[in-house]
C-alpha cells in the first residue's frame, strides 16, 4: 500500500524544515482557563537542561526504545511551568514529517509551549489502537518523561493528531479523558466501540468535505483499512455531535463563516467542554494551512490555506485548563 494510504492515511515529505510561517486565520481566545492555577509537574523540581535541548531522542516504554521529537522555548530558565501540546502522526508518516506538515514546533517555541512528537512503531510507522495495547502506554510514558524532565504546567497538556493520529487522538480522549485539557483530531475524528469517557474534554474538529480517504459521509476511501474498533460508517458530523452529546451539550449549534472555503460550527455546551467543528468546503484529507501538503493535492486533495489549524487550536487551547 502507498505512503499515502497506509492504515489511515498520513501524508508525504519533501524535507524537514520547521520554519515558521505568517498565520492565515485563527480563532480568538476567550481564555475560559486563565484562572485556573498551574499545576507545576516534577521537573519543575530540578529541570534536566540536556533533555531540553535534545531535539530528536528515545525512552524506553514496554521494553522498547521509542523515538520522539521535542521542541522547549530557548526563553527561560526552565523553572516557569509550560503547557505542553502532545503531536500525533498519521499513519505511514512519521514525527519528522508531522512536524513539516503541521509546524507545531514552530509555534511552540514562538508562543512558549513545549510541543512533543510522538512516533509510532514499524516501516512505515503506524499505531496500535487497543486499549490495552503498547502505543497508549507509550504515548502516556511519553508525557510522563517529559513531565519528569522539564516544567511541565499539568493543568494544560493536550494533544492533536493527524489522520490515524486523530484517531489515537480520539482514543486518548476516551482512555484517559483526566489528563488533558482540550484536544483537537484533524482529518480522523473518530468514534470507537468501546468510547465510555469517565468525563466531559473540549475538542476542536477539522475535517474537508471532499477527504477521499476518510469520507465526511461516512466510510473510507478504496484501500483503506480503518482503526480497530472504530465505527466508520457515521458522518464525520455525527461524531463530533455524539461528543457533544457526551460533553452535556443542549444539541443545538450555530454555524459562522470564519474564512473562504470554511464554516465553523459551534455547540451549545456548559462552559469548559466546549465542541467546535471547522468544515473545510471541499477540502481534502489535508491539514488546513499546511504549505507542505498543498503541494501533495493530486494525491491528498486540495488544502484550506484560509484556516491555520495550528493557530487555531492553539487558540483554542489556551482557552482550556483542567481545573
Amino acid at each position: 500500500m502507498a505512503l499515502a494510504m497506509a492504515v489511515w492515511v498520513g501524508g508525504c515529505s519533501s524535507g524537514t524544515d520547521e520554519s515558521a510561517d505568517e498565520p492565515t486565520t485563527a480563532a480568538a481566545p476567550a481564555v475560559v482557563g486563565a484562572d485556573t492555577p498551574a499545576r507545576p509537574s516534577s521537573g519543575c523540581d530540578a529541570p534536566d537542561a540536556a533533555f531540553a535541548t535534545t531535539t530528536d531522542g528515545t525512552i524506553q516504554s514496554g521494553g522498547v526504545d521509542r523515538q520522539y521529537k521535542l521542541f522547549v522555548p530557548a526563553d527561560g530558565d526552565g523553572t516557569e511551568p509550560r503547557p505542553v501540546v502532545l503531536a500525533i502522526h498519521g499513519g505511514g508518516s512519521g514525527k519528522d514529517i508531522f512536524g513539516n506538515i503541521s509546524q507545531m514546533g514552530a509555534l511552540a517555541q514562538q508562543e512558549g509551549f513545549v510541543a512533543v512528537f510522538s512516533h509510532g512503531l514499524g516501516q512505515p510507522p503506524t499505531w496500535d489502537y487497543s486499549a490495552d495495547g503498547a502505543d497508549l502506554t507509550y504515548l502516556n510514558d511519553l508525557l510522563d518523561t517529559v513531565e519528569s524532565k522539564l516544567c511541565i504546567d499539568t493543568a494544560r497538556e493536550y494533544v492533536t493528531g493527524f489522520s490515524a493520529g486523530a484517531a489515537m487522538t480520539t482514543l486518548l480522549s476516551c482512555t484517559q479523558p483526566d489528563r488533558f485539557a482540550a484536544v483537537a483530531p484533524v482529518a480522523g475524528a473518530s468514534e470507537f466501540d468501546s468510547c465510555e469517557p469517565s468525563e466531559e474534554l473540549p475538542v476542536i474538529v477539522f475535517h474537508g468535505t471532499d477527504d477521499p480517504f476518510v469520507l465526511f459521509e461516512g466510510g473510507v476511501g478504496e484501500g483503506i483499512e480503518p482503526p480497530e474498533g472504530a465505527i466508520v460508517g457515521q458522518p464525520v458530523a455525527q461524531r463530533v455531535a455524539a461528543w457533544a452529546e457526551r460533553n452535556g451539550c443542549t444539541g443545538d449549534s450555530t454555524e459562522t463563516k470564519p474564512a473562504e472555503g470554511a464554516r465553523l460550527v459551534s455547540y451549545d455546551c456548559p462552559p469548559g467542554v466546549e465542541v467546535e467543528f471547522y468544515i473545510l468546503d471541499g477540502g481534502g484529507h489535508t491539514w488546513p494551512g499546511s504549505e507542505l501538503q498543498a503541494t501533495l493535492e493530486d494525491v491528498l486533495g486540495p488544502t484550506n490555506m484560509n484556516v491555520d489549524a495550528t493557530e487555531t487550536m492553539w487558540a483554542f487551547f489556551q482557552q482550556h485548563a483542567r481545573p
